[in-house]
C-alpha cells in the first residue's frame, strides 16, 4: 500500500497543477545539472550566476548549476531536474540554488530558506545542502524545510544520511529529523507527516 502512495501523489500533482512535460535529457544539455521550470504561480524570479540581478522566471526555461530560484510570498514553482528525473515543488518564500559547495554532484541542491517537496520517479543519489545540515538522499519522496534557526527533513519514501559538524543521523521512510543551529541532527516524531505537503497538492 505504501508503495502505491508515491504514484497517487504524482497523479494528483499532474492533475491539479499546470505542469508541462519537460524536455528530453538530450535537449536539455544546455548545462550540467539542468533543471526546467515546469510550473509557475505568482512571483518567481531567477538569479542567473553569470547575469545578476534577479529577473522574472519564464515557464519552460532551463536553469543551471549556480542559478538561484526565488519564490515570493503567496507564490509557488516547480522544477524538473533532468539528470535525476526529479520533480521539485517550491513553496512560497523559498530560495533554492542548483549545486552546493560541499557536493561534487551536479544534481545537488542548496536550500537557503523555505520548503521544498521532492519527488523522484526512481531512487537516485541526490545531495541536499542547508545552512544547518547536509543530506545524502536515496529516496523517491521527501520534504525539506529551512527556517531561521533550524532545518528539518521528512522522509516519505527512501532513506537519507544527514550530517553536520556536530554529528550524523540516518532516517528512513516515515521518519523525520531536525538540525538546529549548533547541534547535531536529531530524530523527531511527526504525527501526521502528510500534512506538511498539503500545500503541494
Amino acid at each position: 500500500m505504501r508503495g502505491l502512495s508515491i504514484y497517487v501523489v504524482i497523479a494528483v500533482l499532474l492533475a491539479t497543477v499546470s505542469w508541462h512535460r519537460p524536455a528530453p535529457a538530450q535537449e536539455a544539455g544546455l548545462c550540467p545539472g539542468a533543471a526546467q521550470l515546469v510550473s509557475l504561480q505568482g512571483g518567481v524570479e531567477v538569479l542567473k550566476a553569470a547575469a545578476p540581478p534577479p529577473r522574472p522566471a519564464m515557464l519552460d526555461e532551463f536553469v543551471c548549476v549556480g542559478d538561484t530560484i526565488i519564490v515570493g510570498a503567496h507564490s509557488r514553482a516547480a522544477l524538473y531536474v533532468v539528470q535525476v528525473e526529479t520533480l521539485l515543488r517550491l513553496d512560497q518564500d523559498t530560495s533554492l540554488t542548483l549545486g552546493c559547495s560541499t557536493s561534487r554532484r551536479p544534481s545537488a541542491l542548496d536550500i537557503l530558506r523555505g520548503v521544498i517537496h521532492i519527488i523522484s520517479q526512481q531512487p537516485r543519489a541526490l545531495d541536499v545542502c542547508t545552512p544547518f545540515v547536509n543530506a545524502g538522499v536515496e529516496g523517491t519522496e521527501f520534504l525539506v524545510r529551512v527556517e531561521a534557526e533550524q532545518a528539518s527533513i521528512i522522509v516519505f519514501q527512501g532513506r537519507i544520511a544527514a550530517s553536520n559538524e556536530f554529528g550524523r543521523l540516518e532516517i528512513t521512510s516515515g521518519t523525520a529529523l531536525v538540525a538546529r543551529a549548533g547541534q547535531a541532527p536529531q530524530l523527531v516524531v511527526v504525527v501526521r507527516p502528510r500534512d506538511a505537503v498539503q500545500w503541494a497538492l
